[in-house]
């Protein structure tokens, strides 16, 4: 028999089918082995293979013709299939309920398949056990992938800082995945949190130093005699996975993983059921209520209950942490749920006729009017910022005239309304009565949100935010006159209050008169030079000339970060730079923009995190003195901030008139980014072009800063 060993072309699979320790054993036991070329690329084995007796095939047609047996990890594709021949046997992890159209495809050419994953996982078949080993190393790598993730220290440090806490860590499924990720989670410093569906588990986590989650710390009667299908079982992990807010696809029945000559066990007694039914249920539902409080403790949530033949859990949106990148568009989406909640309780007031009174009626239609623009408004914003939809700025001819004749159409609308109907009357359309023109008046101010921001421009969006949640708190407070409600009268006037404080305070910041962005429509795209610019040549330069200049003729640094960096969650790499130069007896500040990272105080909180002193971060009117003076400045995923264009007087951008960092007034300038693209405003920097004074190093910011790092140690 002729096994063929064929490369694997699957993306990022490393593995390869048989090793040459393998092939050697085979070949000994009267096998002729059959390798592509290239098989064992990753790992620099492909001579050990003639070594060991195999012959090298130069390609893989060569491979799939000749071989009866083939051997390889990840299932076939469609060409590889083309290429088998009838009664070829291929060995594999297939995940046939995952993909029943390879099966099928299979069938179709007649190959006999035996899929690595439905192996019995017995003392017997230990020797085939893949999985096992591909767990372990799965938890393992689940736990460093989390670690450098997060963006923050796992373990508790004492910086000049401060201290800091150690990361929260909750594992799912305490099997060989989970004990892995475990150990190593609790190695490096985590707090680790752990559950697993059966409590014979909990003495395992714990004797790795994870806190096992029961919620009565009760342990329930363990089953006379399990067979040896229960380990793998799909329905505990995956029901619940389910009930947790996890979910699984396409998990094979119980009959696929009976082996062959297994007898069924009789099923359980009516009575047995409900007694193991009502025991699940209730365990179950005490569970999920500890582990819903404590999963939004947790900084890392690793799920490891995997079922053979079904993809892993996921979790769901609803538990996810969202990203202080993400704040803006969660209190977009916030905001707007608010404002259209309480549009339609005011609208509910006027169906049931209980705005009775004059000041009842005026605020009840105010607040339809407000809550819907705050609605919709917020939702654009929202689809903005996520760049779902009407990124930039969206412009039509006419567009205020538009704006203009729907706001006259609101008020006669709200005027029809007031004195009920008797204007549609008056007119000639009696149709027109009151609950039909309030239902149109909603549609018109929903319109009106959408028209209102979507000519609004990116860097505008925080404070378009600002301004439609101080909208949602006036909404609020109105309907308290609706409702009689003291509480949301009080409340919606501080909401409202605070956001219009915020919003002066924010388009203040940024130089932006807020006529100018509500009224101006400024469009994202930049001035006129871009066409220009783009035939510009930049000073482009390496990581290694970058550092030889910061190590060599740099004495003073200073760091502007912006959104991009936050993105990038190269924050530690910033403080690890900063370590370096400092090591070197340099001196290094920290210039911080009132709106760097969208959101006031968002770079503040991401350096101070990773260890930043916090003595160290300059606001705005403190740093710019010190430009004269520094050598070199490293900007980070920021742009608009500083943008000299900012201040040209002759030119109407997005960005005319914010205060910027003068980053321009210092000896030299490097700018970690990914490409020449403009920021968030969309306004071009005239420093890229800058070929005597910036350096442009073209990559991913973590990766720059970690590079440029390591080239100052190596000056």
């Amino acid at each position: 028999m002729k096994v063929g060993v064929p490369k694997e072309i699957a993306e990022d699979e490393t593995r390869v089918g048989l090793v040459p320790e393998t092939v050697g054993k085979l070949v000994k036991d009267g096998f002729e082995v059959l390798v592509e070329t290239g098989a064992g690329r990753n790992y620099n084995i492909d001579e050990n293979y003639e070594e060991a007796g195999a012959k090298i095939a130069s390609d893989a047609g060569e491979v799939y013709g000749e071989a009866d047996l083939i051997v390889k990890v990840a299932k076939p594709t469609e060409d590889e299939i083309g290429q088998m021949h009838e009664g070829q046997v291929l060995v594999c992890f297939l995940n046939g309920p995952i993909f029943p159209e390879t099966v099928e495809a299979l069938a179709n050419a007649e190959v006999t398949v035996f899929s690595n994953e439905m192996v019995p996982r017995t003392s017997v078949a230990q020797a085939m056990d893949a999985l096992s080993s591909m767990g372990s190393l799965a938890g393992y790598k689940c736990a460093l992938i989390g670690a450098d993730t997060l963006g923050k220290y796992v373990p508790m440090l004492t910086t000049a800082a401060g201290t800091t806490k150690a990361a929260n860590v909750l594992v799912f499924g305490i099997a060989v995945a989970g004990l892995q990720a475990i150990s190593i989670m609790h190695q490096l410093g985590a707090n680790v949190s752990a559950y697993d569906i059966r409590p014979e588990t909990k003495e395992q986590a714990e004797s790795l130093g994870a806190t096992f989650i029961d919620s009565e710390d009760e342990q329930e009667d363990e089953q006379e005699e399990e067979d040896e299908f229960e380990e793998y079982e799909p329905g505990g992990f995956s029901k619940l996975m389910a009930s947790l807010g996890f979910y699984s696809f396409a998990e094979p029945s119980r009959d696929e993983y009976i082996v062959e000559g297994e007898e069924e066990e009789e099923e359980d007694s009516e009575e047995e059921e409900e007694e193991d039914e009502g025991w699940s249920n209730e365990k179950l539902e005490e569970d999920q209520k500890l582990i819903r409080e404590r999963i939004q403790e947790m900084d890392i949530v690793i799920t490891t209950a995997l079922v053979p033949g079904a993809e892993a859990p996921k979790l769901a949106v609803s538990a996810q942490r969202v990203p202080m990148t993400g704040m803006p568009q969660l209190v977009a989406a916030f905001n707007g749920v608010g404002g259209g909640c309480i549009a339609l309780v005011a609208l509910s007031e006027f169906y049931q006729g209980r705005a009775e009174t004059w000041v009842a009626a005026l605020t009840g239609l105010l607040t339809v009017i407000i809550g819907s623009i705050s609605f919709s408004g917020s939702i654009i914003a929202f689809c903005k910022l996520q760049e779902i939809a009407f990124s930039g700025s969206v412009v039509f001819p006419l567009q205020q005239v538009v704006n203009a004749l729907i706001v006259l159409g609101i008020i006669l609308l709200s005027a029809n309304v007031f004195v009920d109907g008797a204007i549609a009357e008056a007119v000639g359309v009696p149709f027109l009565s009151p609950i039909i023109s309030l239902y149109i008046l909603l549609a018109a101010s929903l319109l009106l949100g959408v028209l209102f921001v979507i000519p609004i421009g990116g860097a505008d969006m925080p404070i378009v935010i600002s301004l439609l949640n101080a909208f949602t708190g006036l909404a609020a407070a109105l309907s308290g006159f609706v409702l009689e409600n003291y509480a949301l009268l009080i409340g919606g006037t501080i909401v409202g209050a605070s956001g219009t404080i915020l919003t002066r305070q924010m388009s203040g910041a940024l130089g932006r008169p807020l006529s100018k962005i509500i009224f101006a429509g400024i469009a994202a795209a930049g001035g006129g030079d871009d066409e220009d610019d783009e035939e510009r040549e930049v000073n482009d330069v390496s990581a290694e000339e970058a550092g030889s200049y910061l190590a060599n003729e740099a004495e003073k640094v200073v760091f502007v970060p912006g959104y991009g960096l936050a993105v990038a969650q190269a924050q530690s790499a910033m403080y690890d730079l900063m370590q370096t130069l400092e090591s070197q007896g340099k001196e290094v500040l920290f210039g911080i923009h009132p709106v760097a990272g969208r959101m006031p105080g968002h770079m503040n909180v991401l350096l101070t995190e990773a260890g930043v002193p916090y003595e160290k971060l300059y606001d705005l009117e403190d740093i710019n003195p010190e430009f004269e003076e520094t050598d070199a400045v490293i900007i980070v995923g920021a742009n608009d901030v500083v943008n000299p264009a900012a201040k040209d007087e002759e030119k109407d951008s997005p960005i005319s008139g914010m205060p910027i960092l003068e980053v321009e007034n210092a000896e030299r300038i490097i700018f970690v980014k990914r490409s020449l693209s403009p920021g968030f405003a969309g306004v071009d920097n005239p420093l890229f072009y800058d070929q005597d004074k910036t350096m442009m190093y073209f990559t991913d910011a973590k990766q720059g800063l970690e590079d440029i790092s390591e080239a100052v140690k190596n000056a």
